[in-house]
């Protein structure tokens, strides 16, 4: 295959038409192709939701065939074999952002969608602007190696996204003179891959939803209009209090969208 593909998962909603538009945006800057995933509650609609997938994609992808993918049974196994098979440059898909006792139930969804795949995710909400985002706010994470790097890159690059490389910590002092040069080098990098960063280091006080807000706040007060996270947590935060952090990041107020490198 000469070009890799977003993946686009399609659950034939309002939130879905809005995760079409902006994979379709992105598809375009990245020259990607496009593949689209729905999950189907019975085997015998298989050609009939191919068929829909198509019709709904093929606006955003002008030119370019869209891969129609549809799984029957479990969201997250047909997630995964859609994803193993098409290894995506990028999956997108959009939150429905379900509040009370549907978040209770429902709400970990997203954050299941990002621990069964490995290849970047871009979550977004029906309220994020349809721009394609030029300032990102980069939560740099210890446990980063240069295939994130280059991963980041191979985005941010053909989008002429800005990015500052934030390292997160509780207390300045935990941040070494070899993780303040690691962070230089990656910025540095980023730099000669086409993309225009810098790097910081600042404290963020709070565990949990705190961290989440402090990470909010610091991208609307300053204007990002992207969060970058690892996936895998950071070394400050317990896995149940960083999955309570992406979740808070994810249904953000502004409608910020959330990308896991």
């Amino acid at each position: 295959m000469s070009k890799r593909e977003i993946l686009v998962l399609d659950d034939f909603t309002e939130a879905s038409d809005k995760a079409l538009a902006t994979a379709g945006r992105w598809r375009g800057q990245l020259d990607a192709l496009m593949a689209s995933l729905h999950v189907s509650d019975s085997e015998k609609d298989l050609e009939q939701h191919r068929s829909m997938l198509r019709e709904r994609a093929e606006p955003h992808s002008p030119g370019h065939p869209v891969k129609p993918i549809v799984g029957a049974g479990n969201l997250f196994n047909a997630i995964r074999e859609g994803y193993l098979r098409e290894h995506p440059l990028l999956l997108v898909f959009c939150t429905h952002g379900v509040k009370g006792l549907r978040q209770l139930l429902f709400g970990a969804n997203s954050n299941r969608v990002v621990d069964d795949t490995t290849c970047p995710t871009l979550v977004i909400q029906e309220k994020t602007p349809d721009t394609i985002p030029q300032r990102w706010l980069v939560c740099a994470n210890t446990s980063w190696d240069d295939l994130t790097l280059n991963r980041l890159a191979a985005l941010a690059s053909p989008l002429g996204a800005s990015c500052t490389l934030l390292r997160i910590s509780m207390d300045m002092s935990d941040i070494s003179p070899a993780e303040e040069s690691e962070l230089a080098r990656w910025a540095q990098s980023l730099n000669h891959s086409g993309a225009n960063s810098k790097a910081e280091s600042a404290t963020r006080d709070g565990f949990g939803a705190g961290l989440a807000h402090q990470i909010y706040d610091e991208a609307v007060n300053n204007g990002y209009d992207l969060i970058v996270m690892s996936r895998s947590g950071y070394p400050i935060l317990g896995k149940a209090a960083y999955d309570a952090d992406r979740e808070s990041l994810i249904n953000n107020p502004a409608g910020i969208p959330i990308l896991f490198i």
